[in-house]
């Protein structure tokens, strides 16, 4: 917009020089958005010159000669070098409100007249009203692109929460994680998991082309991370802190190089931007998950930040599976104890069922009054015999049930 303005400029007035200058309320600062006619050097020492002159305009202000405007001394010494004598400077309305200036510069003492500055002031209501319709279209489209994003990245997360929610298989619901955020989050995401001495294990990766995901494999384990890393996927378990690398700079891949050849195949990744974000459970961090970006060259931002720590928040879902996984390994070890105790059981009473079963004949002959005394003597010592032999078979087994002293 502001070069059509400028073009038209130079074709409704006559002068050597023009700019468009917008005035941000915010920060109370003067800056030239497009000019036409102006040295750069000139450019950027007007627009310091203008850092104090804070004071909108309502009216357009002529000024044929420039040495003889007092308000103008400061940039006296601005204007000698780059020949300009006059100027016209008109107030840009923008939304209503005066925001900027169309400014002529002139590099001979220029007398206006009334047509001059009729038609400027035409042009800069003019402009104004090109501006103003410019960022109110770009204002609708940025809200409707956000809308857009939003209602995207909400549907993204809840077929997030669903996917991860069909499974308690804690390999498997880490690999989801990883192929949920590709492409529509990142060209690359991994999982990596942070074991107690720091040491860190990869999970899952994820990218569009499989062969790619084997390939990352290879490079995993011929460069294992350095768990001592001040940064990146080994210092985020142990801060609980997100990293967001808006730009991967050449200086980054060449400090975090192994050697020669790793640097050579990260930069032939091509990796624009990145983000490792924890996961975090009941205050507990287990890993991170890393979102890269490289052939799609999309940059990552603070909105890009939070929704990734929202999906690492859905993935939390790794813990259940985690414990759900537990319960299943603690199960089965109580139905292999299960087993071999009846097993134990088993054993143990057909161990004592055989010498009982003499005894209860022996008594069942005394009682019958069937045995001489001598007889009967002898039946007693058997009887007492196999008694001593059950007291040390319990004994035994009694012991083998008693936890193995591994001191001794």
């Amino acid at each position: 917009m502001q070069p059509a303005i400028l073009d038209l400029s130079r074709r409704l007035i006559s002068a050597d020089a023009y700019a468009i200058w917008r005035f941000d309320r915010a920060a109370r600062v003067w800056h030239i958005v497009a000019q036409d006619g102006m040295s750069e050097g000139y450019h950027e020492q007007d627009i310091r010159a203008a850092e104090n002159a804070d004071d909108l305009l309502d009216q357009p202000l002529v000024v044929e000669d420039v040495t003889r405007a007092p308000f103008l001394s400061e940039r006296q010494a601005l204007y000698g070098p780059e020949g300009i004598k006059s100027r016209l400077v008109i107030p840009l309305r923008i939304h209503g409100l005066v925001s900027g200036t169309l400014t002529f510069y002139y590099r001979q003492i220029h007398q206006f007249n009334e047509t001059e500055v009729r038609v400027a002031t035409a042009l800069a209501n003019l402009a104004g009203s090109a501006i103003s319709s410019t960022e109110l279209y770009q204002g609708q489209s940025r809200l409707r692109a956000e809308a857009e994003d939003a209602e995207r990245r909400a549907n993204y997360l809840a077929e997030a929460s669903r996917v991860l929610a069909s499974t308690l298989d804690y390999q498997q619901t880490l690999a989801q994680v990883a192929q949920l955020a590709v492409p529509g989050l990142a060209d690359w995401c991994a999982v990596d998991m942070a074991a107690d001495g720091g040491a860190i294990t990869r999970l899952a990766v994820a990218h569009a082309d499989p062969a790619k995901v084997v390939w990352a494999g290879e490079l995993q384990e011929r460069y294992p991370p350095d768990a001592n890393a001040p940064h990146g996927v080994p210092n985020v378990p142990r801060t609980g802190e997100s990293e967001l690398y808006a730009d991967i700079p050449d200086e980054m891949l060449v400090a975090g190089a192994v050697d020669d050849e790793h640097l050579r195949i990260m930069r032939a990744i091509g990796f624009t931007s990145a983000m490792v974000v924890p996961l975090t459970v009941h205050g507990r961090t287990l890993g991170a998950i890393t979102f890269v970006t490289a052939e799609s060259a999309r940059r990552y931002g603070p909105a890009d930040l939070a929704f990734a720590e929202g999906l690492a928040r859905r993935a939390a879902a790794i813990d259940n599976a985690r414990l759900y996984g537990e319960a299943q390994a603690a199960r089965r070890a109580a139905e292999e104890a299960s087993r071999l105790k009846d097993e134990f059981l088993a054993t143990v009473s057909h161990e004592l069922r055989t010498p009982l079963t003499a005894v209860l004949g022996w008594v069942h002959m005394l009682r019958a009054g069937q045995l001489d005394g001598q007889s009967a003597n002898n039946v007693l010592e058997t009887i007492e015999c196999n008694a001593r032999s059950q007291a040390q078979l319990i004994k035994e087994d009694y012991q083998s049930l008693l936890p193995v002293n591994f001191d001794t």
